[in-house]
């Protein structure tokens, strides 16, 4: 006995759910990629700062203010820096 092909309304539908699988799992690979790059240039960044503090830090030890300012808003982007390289963005 030979097997009838599936009705043609059904390879329609078929094909549909195939595009729009391959749509999403596209948007998904892409989001993906993004997240990995965000967290890549991240931890780039925290290299740079740490570069910058341990350059500017000699230079601030005569300006008792200015050091300290510099410290708090230094120890504020580098935490966020690696919450954002560990986690993403969202």
């Amino acid at each position: 006995m030979v097997k009838q092909p599936a009705p043609i309304s059904l390879r329609i539908r078929s094909a549909e759910a195939t595009s729009r699988a391959r749509q999403i799992l596209r948007r998904l690979e892409e989001d993906d990629r993004l997240q990995r790059r965000v967290r890549w240039l991240a931890l780039k960044a925290i290299l740079s700062i740490r570069e910058m503090n341990r350059v500017a830090t000699p230079r601030l030890r005569s300006m008792a203010s200015n050091r300290d300012r510099w410290q708090v808003e230094y120890k504020l982007v580098e935490t966020i820096l690696l919450k954002i390289s560990k986690l993403g963005v969202e």
